[in-house]
């Protein structure tokens, strides 16, 4: 077989196997994927990018990917703030009750999720029975003071054991604050998008708060309207010196919510019990058990690449390359032996070409106004001098520093400042501006 026609067949095996794969790619993938991932580098419907980048506007924030227990959240100063943003929760023993220290401590803590696992803590028939039977583990806790720590928490947990997250199925819910200083004027509409054989409405639960049992003084921060009334979204509690607020919708926070405007301001009013400035503590960790996860959950490049479908298609397309030119070009072959050119120096032409450039236009204000942005570079980078504020100040040190008159500086800049006010600039002006520079260049130290 003639070398051409191997090449011509090679050509249109790549183009059917590249044309294949994009076609399966197409009808595999959607425009969205509607999955409730809330992850903060997810850009789809139902992450949370855009509630990082708000958040990150004002506030230091730092992704924790390991059990609360292995945090350190004592050495941490009393200007912090723990979130979770998650479906549920799912704390051991040491980690929330190295949680609730944080906030007796002065801290806050903000946990937004569908149900929070607080089975293990809640039934026990004593504190000893239940730190000596309880699955956690023992070297973390094992020294007595550590057990004595974990024993002053406990009496938190009867101010959360009252707490009951019920739900309410609908595909469409509204919103408002309690406060009528903080209420919209109109409650604020939430729906559920879901794609299964196409977008479209979905019914989902809706979970809110039920503390109608409670002995413990709770305030209460948003509502959600039922069938049967309002009842609590959004609830806070005093534990110690600090404060935990918890808010049973997590979809509020996502990319999908937070494009309208009403939406957006309802999530910055929430952030507004945030301290200023604080440090965000984001639990990345406990929204599954811990015996699901190691204790850190590392991200490779290969991972990120593999979950972005963009990427992940260039990955494939890219091995699936190589082999096609291992398969047909392993073969070695003679490389060809390039013809160089001999180097042409054409600064001296692409500078008469500018110059005729701007000599055809007569654009003598362009001209003055790209003089004197050199002029100012030069000055930027040989005095260290900032050049925002061109007045009298800044006249006067130039000076100093050019060792040059006052008089001869601030000419320059009187000159040009009748160039921009002016609609014409004759060409004998220019010239004159031109000299004043040069006369700089020249006499400057």
């Amino acid at each position: 077989m003639k070398k051409e026609n191997k090449l011509v067949i090679l050509l249109i095996l790549i183009v059917l196997v590249i044309g294949g794969f994009l076609i399966y790619r197409y009808l595999k993938s959607n425009k969205y994927d509607w999955k409730e991932t809330y992850s903060t580098s997810s850009n789809e419907p139902y992450g949370m990018s855009l509630f990082k980048t708000l958040l990150e506007e004002t506030n230091k924030v730092k992704e924790v990917k390991r059990a609360m227990r292995y945090a350190n959240l004592d050495t941490v100063n009393t200007n912090s703030v723990y979130l979770f943003i998650h479906h549920e929760t799912h704390y051991d023993e040491a980690s929330f009750a190295a949680l609730l220290k944080f906030i007796r401590n002065g801290n806050q803590a903000f946990i937004s999720t569908n149900y929070i696992n607080f089975v293990p803590l809640i039934n026990y028939k004593s504190r000893e029975e239940q730190y000596d039977s309880t699955d956690i583990s023992i070297d973390s806790l094992k020294e007595d003071k550590a057990k004595e720590e974990f024993f002053s928490q406990s009496f938190a947990i009867d101010t959360l054991s009252c707490l009951t997250f019920k739900e309410k199925n609908d595909s469409i819910i509204q919103v408002n604050f309690w406060d009528e200083e903080m209420a919209f004027p109109a409650p604020i509409n939430y729906d559920y998008y879901a794609r299964m054989y196409r977008l479209e409405w979905f019914n989902t639960n809706w979970s809110y708060i039920d503390y109608t049992n409670c002995e413990t003084t709770i305030k209460p921060i948003s509502y959600m309207e039922t069938d049967s009334g309002k009842v609590h979204q959004c609830v806070q509690m005093q534990i110690g010196k600090g404060r935990l607020y918890v808010h049973s919708q997590p979809l509020q926070f996502t990319n999908y919510h937070l494009l309208t405007e009403e939406k957006f301001n309802y999530i910055n009013r929430l952030l507004s019990f945030f301290p200023k400035n604080a440090n965000i503590i984001w639990d990345k960790f406990s929204h599954r058990p811990p015996y699901f996860q190691p204790h850190v959950d590392r991200d490779t490049p290969l991972k990120f690449i593999l979950k972005e479908p963009a990427l992940q298609s260039a990955w494939y397309l890219l091995l699936l390359t190589a082999l096609l030119y291992f398969i047909f070009f392993i073969k070695r072959k003679q490389r060809e032996i390039p013809v160089l050119a001999p180097l042409k120096n054409s600064s001296i032409e692409f500078t008469e070409t500018i110059g005729q450039l701007y000599f055809q236009n007569r654009d003598n204000k362009m001209l003055s106004k790209l003089k004197m942005k050199l002029f100012l570079a030069f000055v930027r980078s040989n005095y260290q001098l900032s050049t925002k504020k061109l007045d009298k100040s800044f006249i006067h040190k130039l000076a100093r520093k050019a060792h040059l008159s006052t008089k001869e500086v601030a000419g320059i800049f009187r000159l040009y400042q009748k160039i921009k006010e002016s609609d014409q600039v004759y060409d004998d002006t220019l010239i004159l501006f031109h000299q004043k520079i040069e006369y700089f260049y020249q006499h400057c130290k």
